[in-house]
């Protein structure tokens, strides 16, 4: 059902004969700490090539990592459904891989994400720098009083 509504909202050519990218995740075997947590450093190569570097902590050491694992989970599906809805577009070079894609290959908590261009520089870099879990008011996520719901795609 998903993918039809994004078909729909977002039509894509499929006439491409390009061939749909392979990832590999390799654990390098290195260990350092970054921002404060132990990590594992692992490498994520798209048609063998580096795609992305990413340092990994076990969920336990990020203060609501268990937490996060669930949306992170549910984000990589995510990410899974639009790009079978749009396999051209899931085919492109500037789409990379995600690292929500691979957390169970992966095995804990993204700390720093860095993503390579084909030749390997660097294109991208995200670092997490902390974390806390917090209460949040509930009336936090109620609409303003003046708020209409409007169309945004018509």
């Amino acid at each position: 059902m998903m993918e039809e509504m994004i078909r729909q909202k977002m039509p894509m050519s499929s006439g491409s004969s390009a061939p749909i990218p392979q990832f590999d995740v390799k654990a390098t075997g290195e260990s350092a700490d970054q921002n404060g947590f132990p990590c594992e450093k692992h490498e994520i190569y798209r048609d063998g090539a580096l795609s992305q570097t990413i340092w990994v902590t076990d969920w336990e050491n990020v203060d609501g990592g268990r937490e996060a694992a669930g949306a992170f989970d549910s984000l990589g599906d995510f990410i899974e459904e639009i790009q079978a809805a749009m396999p051209d577009f899931a085919k492109s070079d500037q789409v990379g891989s995600h690292a929500y894609e691979h957390l169970e290959e992966l095995g804990g908590f993204p700390v720093v994400t860095i993503d390579h261009a084909a030749d390997g520089t660097i294109t991208d870099e995200s670092r997490l720098l902390n974390s806390k879990q917090t209460s949040v008011d509930p009336g936090s996520f109620e609409p303003p009083a003046n708020y209409q719901q409007q169309q945004l795609m018509r």
